[in-house]
């Protein structure tokens, strides 16, 4: 890497520093003028310590976890405003790493873009890519204001930084309190709402959200879902006329509870005016230069209105939001694009080829009516296409899954709006599914469509109102049934009956719930651990931990917090993973777990022998116990195949020097068994089924 390689990559103004063995950074580009007023440079080595820029010195800690990490990976701060002594300088920070060992840091001076857009507003192109760089810019502000405001309570020890963080942004922050209180706001905010004090930015703000239709109802559900809102708004706030204005709202959640709200503001007038005297360029997507939303649908209805069968394909590429949190909003567009070049190349002339959301794009292809192997072919060559390697800045590789919906035209949907929106019911039940599925609508797609979203609104309210229930299950000695430690189990009665774990459970996995579910269940367990303590002492509760949970970036922060302010130690709490939770992320998931077993965790490989079960990861991650699962064990008494695992683990297991749990016992020869094979501890009916907390403290009080 060198800033011959970043000009060729378009990255030119720029500042580059390498960081070596000793974790300095060298500067590679002594002779750009600008970077002495950011950072002192002693001997071309930036000194971290005399970082003067507060967004830089913030973004360098992030940027140390990019860095730290063994894999490839890319991380973008958008751009921000500093104002030096010199002159005013629009930037952009990017943290590079290769992943052979090459960790870059380059500091890009975007006043030339700037200006360039400024000159070129009859340009639709260039205005709509200065909308994609302020979505950016958004959702990187949301993200790092959440994590700042969640940190401390209380956030007294951090405001004065977070004041300073916002203070030379181009964007409007407002923060309000729980209470929607003025927390912090900035000049950009007030210049916006023409208000010369915090009640009167308060005011005009909340004015805002009322004029706009976004009510407390609308608050209300974003709290309940716990996510952020983000979309364009027309104010009329004075009697000349209004403003077009790109609007975030982000609650920051403390555990269930909002102690936040953070509104950002960007004045998007401009780019409206402008872009109603280019209607041709608006047909486009600015980032892809396919079709848009808008263009496909005029397709769509010209195709109707001349009664051609055709076939519409929603193609949605499976967690690429994993993709720009690793490698960086700019790696992901280059992904993008090249998905759009591959998927033009394969519609060819007949067809036609959309980007209708962030990481989704549609094909429309003529297909005759009936035939449903042609579709699935097509479905088939879509995949084909896609599922090779993807290469973005700095030749880091990335492979992507997905998933398609199908619909045609008669047959499910006699309008196109009819026939986008039953794609859409089957590109839903392909991503229940799994990855790589292709599904075909049928009516009752639909049907399941509805019942799945009001299952996940009541699970969502069911977290939010605590309206769920810890049981608890021993784990025993299996030669004196001594308690070892407790699972805590998680259950949910919804309309008097009890919804199956595996069901709601998957549901969270597929949605975002599955970050407030985590957060309610730690609080429950180290809660419920605190109330057992009284009666056993050393006491021990597992949680089962969802992979997606182990990868986020808040997660041992998480478990630090909750221990604390519950005043129990970390030897009190353990964490089951499932094999296929991080199969993909190893490196990432042995250092979260490394960090948490130094911490007193103990951790445990859950449902052991039904996943991947390689000695690799065995080896690799820092473990203390294997689960063997209960399906082995049900039939270890009638299947000679199942006993053979079940020694094999367990002599694995003593060679590795980790301990075993065998779950499901229920009988007591399942029990002998497994103590002549010099099995130590078991879970199942046989010593007692999961019991609420109330019922298990009952027997401790009973004696």
């Amino acid at each position: 890497m060198d800033i011959f390689h970043l000009n060729a990559l378009g990255i030119t103004d720029c500042a580059l520093f390498e960081l070596n063995e000793r974790d300095e950074l060298n500067c590679l580009t002594p002779t750009v003028h600008w970077v002495t007023d950011l950072v002192k440079v002693n001997e071309l080595s930036l000194d971290i310590e005399s970082v003067r820029s507060l967004f830089l010195e913030d973004f360098l800690i992030d940027a140390s976890d990019c860095w730290a990490t063994s894999l490839p990976a890319n991380l973008t701060s958008g751009f921000w405003t500093e104002t030096t002594e010199h002159e005013s300088l629009r930037l952009e920070a990017i943290a590079i790493n290769d992943g052979k060992g090459g960790r870059f840091l380059a500091i890009k001076n975007v006043n030339k873009e700037f200006a360039y857009r400024q000159q070129s507003l009859q340009s639709a192109r260039e205005l709509l890519l200065t909308h994609h760089a302020v979505i950016s810019q958004q959702d990187y502000l949301t993200e790092k204001l959440q994590k700042a405001l969640k940190e401390a309570r209380e956030c007294n020890g951090q405001q004065q930084a977070i004041r300073q963080t916002i203070h030379h942004l181009s964007t409007g922050v407002v923060i309000l309190d729980a209470n929607k209180q003025l927390f912090l706001d900035n000049g950009v905010a007030r210049q916006f709402f023409r208000a010369q004090n915090a009640d009167v930015c308060v005011h005009r703000l909340l004015q805002l959200i009322k004029d706009v239709q976004l009510d407390e109802l609308f608050l209300s559900t974003l709290e309940e879902r716990q996510t952020a809102w983000r979309g364009e708004v027309f104010w009329m706030n004075s009697p000349d006329g209004g403003r077009w204005l790109q609007l975030t709202i982000a609650p920051v959640m403390q555990h269930i509870h909002v102690s936040h709200w953070v509104f950002l503001l960007t004045d998007m007038s401009h780019i409206q005016h402008t872009s109603q005297y280019s209607p041709v360029q608006l047909d486009k997507d600015s980032l892809t230069q396919t079709l848009s939303r808008q263009a496909l649908k005029k397709e769509m209805t010209a195709w109707v209105e001349k009664d051609e069968n055709f076939g519409l394909f929603v193609i949605d590429i499976c967690e690429f939001r994993k993709v720009n949190e690793s490698l960086g909003y700019r790696s992901g567009d280059d992904i993008l694009k090249s998905v759009a070049k591959r998927l033009h190349g394969f519609v060819g002339e007949e067809g036609r080829l959309a980007r209708i959301g962030g990481n989704e794009f549609a094909v429309m292809t003529p297909v005759s009516a009936g035939n449903e192997t042609a579709l699935y072919d097509i479905a088939r060559g879509i995949t084909g296409v896609l599922e090779h390697t993807y290469l973005s800045l700095g030749s880091i590789q990335t492979t992507l899954s997905t998933n398609i919906g199908m619909a045609t035209f008669p047959e499910h949907a006699k309008s196109p709006e009819g026939l986008m929106q039953n794609a859409g019911y089957a590109l839903q039940f392909a991503k229940y599914a799994g990855k790589n599925k292709v599904t075909l609508f049928h009516p009752m797609h639909k049907q399941k469509q509805v019942e799945l979203a009001e299952m996940e609104a009541a699970f969502a309210r069911a977290i939010a109102e605590d309206t769920l229930d810890i049981y608890l299950q021993p784990i025993v000695d299996l030669s004196s049934g001594k308690l070892l430690k407790y699972e805590a189990l998680a259950r949910w009665k919804r309309n008097d009956e009890y919804v199956p774990p595996d069901v709601f459970i998957s549901l969270a996995e597929r949605s975002e719930l599955i970050f407030p579910f985590g957060e309610w269940l730690l609080d429950k367990v180290c809660s419920t651990a605190r109330r057992m303590i009284r009666y056993v002492p050393d006491v021990r509760i597992a949680m089962n931990i969802s992979g997606r949970q182990i990868i986020s970036q808040d997660f041992t922060g998480n478990i630090q917090t909750a221990i604390k302010r519950h005043g129990i130690s970390a030897s009190n709490l353990a964490i089951e993973i499932t094999e296929t939770s991080f199969i993909n992320n190893l490196n990432t998931v042995a250092a979260v777990l490394k960090t948490l077993r130094n911490m007193g965790v103990t951790i445990s490989i859950d449902d052991f022998g039904t996943g991947f079960s390689s000695l690799v990861y065995l080896k690799q991650l820092p473990l203390d116990e294997l689960k063997i699962d209960r399906s082995f064990i049900r039939d270890a008494m009638t299947s000679e195949g199942d006993r053979a695992i079940i020694k094999a683990i367990l002599g694995l297991a003593g060679n590795l020097n980790l301990q075993v749990v065998a779950e499901g016992v229920e009988t007591g020869e399942q029990q002998h068994f497994l103590l002549d094979e010099q099995c130590v501890s078991g879970q199942g009916y046989l010593f007692d089924h999961p019991l609420p907390v109330e019922e298990i403290e009952k027997r401790f009080a009973a004696g």
